[in-house]
């Protein structure tokens, strides 16, 4: 828990994140579906929200990550 409470795959984006604080997963899904944030709306349509579950979420945000902001190429000699 410890190890994956602070990583991208367990964060999203919210306007009541206090609101939310420590409620039941059910509960903050409910929140989750009315966002207008994509990211956030779709973990509405997980069932459980296990560290597997974060695991998945943040392989998921990296591989988009590096979609979004390619890199510069390698540096060539």
């Amino acid at each position: 828990h410890r190890d994956l409470l602070h990583t991208p795959g367990n964060l999203t984006l919210s306007a009541y994140n206090p609101e939310l604080g420590n409620m039941s997963f059910p509960r903050k899904r409910e929140k989750y579906s009315g966002s207008h944030i994509d990211l956030t709306k779709e973990l509405a349509d997980s069932d459980v929200w296990d560290g597997d579950a974060i695991r998945r979420r943040n392989q998921e945000l990296a591989e988009l990550a590096c979609r979004i902001w390619i890199g510069p190429d390698a540096v060539r000699s």
